[in-house]
């Protein structure tokens, strides 16, 4: 084995580039799903202690995550704690195994220079699924936390294309979603109008 980067050319270049972008949005999206997993497990450990002691400052205390704390026991205290319907766990669950092998397991694909189209369309087919399980448990732990944060209920225009909006931003593929709450609402009255 050689350095990763060294002067030899690259001879899928454009390729390269667009699969080494993909593996970074991707990360970016489950470092995101583990912080927002975490933050979660804080509101909820707060809850549950304030029921419990109505002391403030016990509270907050007990209420800390440890940032090392791994993702699998996140949800694992989510799952306890909290009153989400087993297909929602189930969702964040496929989406930490996601995250886990985004995070771990899809840039493990070789010297670029070796890359050919056939090694980056199979490095593209493996990551495509995992990104989906991902968004969508993204969208579960995003609701609830625009839910607690804004004391209102997500928009649907908003959790109903989201994982549309994930692929195109990842992937460039073609929106299939909708952009503004307005355009949501003209697409629903279209429909019942049918």
């Amino acid at each position: 084995m050689t350095w990763a980067v060294s002067p030899i050319p690259i001879k899928e270049l454009v390729a390269v580039d667009a699969l080494m972008l993909a593996f970074g949005k991707s990360l970016y999206l489950a470092c995101e799903f583990e912080r927002k997993c975490q933050y979660m497990l804080r509101i909820f450990n707060l809850c549950e202690k304030f029921k419990v002691t109505g002391d403030a400052e016990a509270t907050f205390a007990a209420a800390a995550v440890a940032k090392d704390r791994l993702l699998a026991k996140t949800i694992g205290g989510i799952a306890q704690i909290s009153a989400a319907p087993p297909e929602e766990i189930d969702g964040l669950t496929k989406a930490r195994c996601a995250r886990n092998y985004i995070a771990h397991e899809s840039g493990k694909i070789g010297s670029f220079h070796d890359l050919r189209a056939k090694h980056i369309t199979e490095a593209f087919a493996a990551l495509r699924p995992r990104v989906i399980d991902l968004a969508k448990g993204d969208n579960i732990i995003s609701i609830w936390n625009f839910e607690i944060q804004e004391k209102q209920h997500a928009p649907e225009w908003m959790t109903e294309t989201y994982e549309a909006r994930v692929l195109n931003w990842l992937f460039g593929e073609p929106f299939q979603g909708v952009s503004s709450w307005d355009e949501w609402t003209l697409i629903q009255l279209a429909k019942q109008s049918k």
